[in-house]
């Protein structure tokens, strides 16, 4: 979620090397998924355009981060040592987490369980999409002090 905008769509890119079995078995992605998909260096400047100067939400940022750092400079947007993503462009949820619920795992499994935020569709794949869309949510209740247990109601 970038400035409160969440994507239309999802867009995917091919990566470089060829996939990870471990990969394909965690996200549900096959090579030929992606056979279609353009590389990252042609998607990079929509992505530049779509995210502006705004701040980015991600669970576990660092990961995002160092991802995108690592892909801009790849494609030679950006020197290697540069940040063209710095940390203080990210708000993460999981250092939210800590603070909201202190000693909890970090996890967004059970930052979703603790927020009452449906993971369901996770159990079938683990998707990039899926897991903005639930870091997002995540992100709204915590900023919101939504955290309490729900109270069950019976008619």
């Amino acid at each position: 979620m970038a400035g409160g905008k969440r994507a239309a769509g999802s867009r995917g890119s091919t990566p470089t090397p060829p996939l990870h079995p471990d990969a394909i078995k965690v996200h549900g992605i096959k090579p030929a998924d992606l056979k279609v998909a353009p590389r990252f260096p042609e998607v990079a400047d929509a992505l530049l355009a779509f995210l502006g100067e705004d701040l980015l939400v991600a669970h576990a940022y660092e990961n995002e981060m160092d991802f995108l750092n690592y892909e801009f400079a790849r494609c030679g947007r950006a020197a290697w040592s540069a940040d063209t993503f710095s940390a203080d462009r990210f708000i993460c949820t999981k250092e939210m987490s800590h603070a909201v619920f202190p000693g909890a795992s970090g996890s967004l499994d059970a930052l979703c369980d603790r927020l009452w935020l449906d993971r369901s569709d996770r159990f079938a794949h683990h998707g990039a999409l899926l897991d903005a869309d639930l870091t997002a949510d995540a992100f709204v209740k915590m900023a919101l002090g939504d955290t309490g247990p729900r109270d069950a109601v019976y008619e």
